[in-house]
């Protein structure tokens, strides 16, 4: 017996990936800016490839493990996928958080850990909420605003090494100030949906958020907003057409 599901608009749709930036520019902020803290530290470059040992691990074992327990798990409350996201969301914002304030090696290596378990954590069941929440027909929809979220989300992770240097100068402690503002704003910038998709009258501000940080994003780079916007408008004539 097949289950019919509402249909949700496209504005619901986005909505609902916003998520995946946040997780995904803690990646590119991962891949980019973790070497240049290690290096900061007083790793040798002999080092590095067992310091970033987190990352493969944590991928090879955490992804198909939590995927495989939030198909199992359901809550009367909270669905089978939230949770997950509600776990994952707060080791990533506690180790992104606490990251530019490591003092040592160990310290930064550890957090790495904690914060790649964390984001694998929220990225598998994300990926199937889509699936979860969205019919047959509006799946396509759903999966192509995962990708412009996740390209969105790691293109600004590695952009955020030439902005912020240009905008943040000095140094905190033993690293530069832009490391603690590259880390700190993204915790803030998405969330995946805890409480599941909002209505209407309750999406606009994470809207209006998101477009803010894309103007004042390109502004900075001096790129037109329209051609960074392009794939996100491409989606929506796609939307559109398929109506």
């Amino acid at each position: 017996m097949s289950i019919t599901k509402p249909r949700l608009s496209f504005w619901q749709i986005i909505n609902m990936n916003v998520g995946f930036f946040g997780i995904q520019y803690s990646f590119g902020l991962q891949q980019s800016a973790v070497n240049p803290i290690y290096d900061m530290l007083g790793a040798s470059p002999d080092e590095i490839p067992l310091l970033n040992l987190a990352g493969p691990m944590t991928g090879l074992l955490v992804q198909p493990i939590i995927g495989a327990l939030s198909d199992k798990t359901w809550s009367p409350r909270f669905g089978r996928r939230k949770p997950y996201f509600f776990i994952g969301a707060i080791m990533c914002s506690l180790a992104l958080f606490l990251y530019p304030f490591s003092s040592s090696l160990w310290m930064a290596a550890g957090l790495l850990w904690i914060l790649d378990a964390g984001n694998n954590t929220a990225m598998e069941p994300y990926r199937a909420f889509v699936a979860d929440k969205l019919d047959v027909s509006q799946q396509p929809t759903g999966f192509q605003a995962q990708s412009f979220f996740t390209g969105f989300g790691q293109t600004l992770g590695n952009l955020s090494l030439f902005i912020f240097p240009m905008i943040f100068v000095g140094t905190t402690g033993k690293l530069p100030t832009w490391v603690y503002a590259s880390f700190f704003w993204v915790p803030c910038a998405a969330s995946p949906p805890f409480g599941g998709v909002p209505a209407p009258h309750q999406r606009y501000p994470l809207l209006k958020k998101s477009w803010y940080i894309l103007l004042s994003t390109t502004a900075r780079m001096r790129i037109p907003w329209y051609k960074c916007s392009r794939r996100l408008l491409l989606l929506f004539l796609f939307h559109c057409s398929s109506e």
